[in-house]
């Protein structure tokens, strides 16, 4: 759905809110017919090659856009009915934005179709939508104008990196979800906790792991396990971790969760040394290159040089708690490197409270974001 116009929107000096209308100009050299107001305009399995859009109605103010040619450099200054874009290039990407009095009543909407995906997520005001590669061009646009202040309805990122991808992170507070629902190329989930007293894998924390995992490899989704330690005996804990998913070696990769509660042992200057060992312990027997998670801050605390040259880091950073509607493609992070990781780590979770079209029956995800694609992401297998 579009963004709706809900009556919660911030009051405006005009009774209504202007139209926009917008053209698509497609490879099979048609413009397609005029639409308005979030409708879509162009065609599926059709590359776009140009557009145009402006505004109908009397008021102080007009719409501009900027266009991606062929995931090349951008182009911009077309605005209020001109044509953007070239008729032997096809577009990747664009950005909308309006000028004017109008900009500060009113926000435009817009979400676009990308060859080999389908429809990305809404995005408005200048934000990009579209993908960063050639072979995914734009095939068809819908524009549609809202007073600020509406809470727009949200379907997934609006701009598609072929060279990364969108994830989360699972454990037994979520418990109830619907894995089959749930919007996510990756899914990671907690499988274990320090070491067992029962003689039984340490899962009390989560005893649905093996059903989710299941679930993530049946609907097509990459899959990881994570191990939250409890700074106990290292390679005690790295075989209870294994035992638990040891059915999934070769499909799943494999993390060490290293913070603070209910880990005796953190950041006490043994960090480095006990997570080293409980890596190699797991390198050694569910094969692969397992992660080490931690948050930034841990990341600069110590000197992890000798755990960054084998293992890779999923890090943490959040600027703060606030909802995050959709996941984002350049995450807020802070501009210290990583560490002995450096610029930035291989996995990314930039918040605790994200929120997704298909959350698959829960409030709140963790977001991930993988640095790589899925042929990457079978090198740490």
């Amino acid at each position: 759905a579009a963004p709706s116009t809900a009556s919660t929107a911030t009051s405006a000096p005009f009774l209504s809110v202007p139209a926009v209308s917008y053209r698509a100009y497609l490879a099979n050299g048609k413009w397609q017919a005029t639409r308005r107001n979030g409708k879509a305009a162009g065609k599926a399995g059709m590359h776009m090659r140009q557009f145009k859009a402006s505004l109908e109605g009397t008021m102080d103010g007009g719409i501009q856009y900027a266009i991606c040619s062929n995931a090349g450099e951008w182009q911009s200054g077309f605005a209020d009915g001109v044509v953007a874009g070239d008729a032997t290039k096809n577009l990747t990407a664009l950005r909308i934005e309006l000028t004017g009095s109008v900009a500060e009543l009113c926000d435009v909407w817009y979400r676009v179709r990308v060859s080999n995906y389908g429809w990305l997520g809404w995005t408005r005001n200048g934000a990009d939508a579209g993908s960063d590669s050639g072979t995914c061009p734009i095939e068809a646009v819908k524009v549609r104008i809202a007073r600020k202040g509406t809470i727009g309805d949200m379907a997934g990122s609006p701009y598609y990196y072929t060279r990364q991808l969108n994830g989360v992170d699972i454990s037994g507070w979520d418990e109830g979800i619907d894995i089959a629902t749930t919007d996510a190329q990756f899914i990671i989930i907690k499988a274990t906790e320090g070491v067992s007293t029962t003689g039984k894998p340490a899962t009390r924390f989560n005893p649905w792991y093996t059903t989710w995992a299941d679930q993530t490899l049946a609907t097509g989704r990459l899959l990881g396990f994570y191990h939250y330690a409890n700074g106990g005996d290292a390679v005690k804990e790295a075989d209870e971790f294994y035992n638990a998913i040891k059915a999934y070696k070769g499909r799943a990769i494999a993390c060490l969760d290293w913070e603070g509660e209910g880990n005796k042992l953190f950041d006490t200057g043994m960090d480095v040394a006990w997570c080293k060992k409980f890596l190699d312990r797991l390198k050694s027997k569910f094969g692969g290159t397992p992660y080490l998670y931690t948050s930034k801050n841990y990341t600069n605390a110590y000197n992890w040089s000798t755990v960054a040259q084998t293992y890779p880091l999923w890090g943490a950073q959040y600027p703060d708690y606030e909802d995050v509607l959709g996941y984002q493609w350049d995450p807020w992070q802070s501009s210290e490197p990583w560490g002995a990781w450096g610029t930035l780590p291989t996995i990314f979770q930039y918040t605790g409270t994200g929120k997704l079209e298909q959350n698959g029956g829960i409030d709140y995800f963790d977001f991930d974001l993988f640095y790589g694609t899925t042929d990457d992401w079978a090198t740490y297998l």
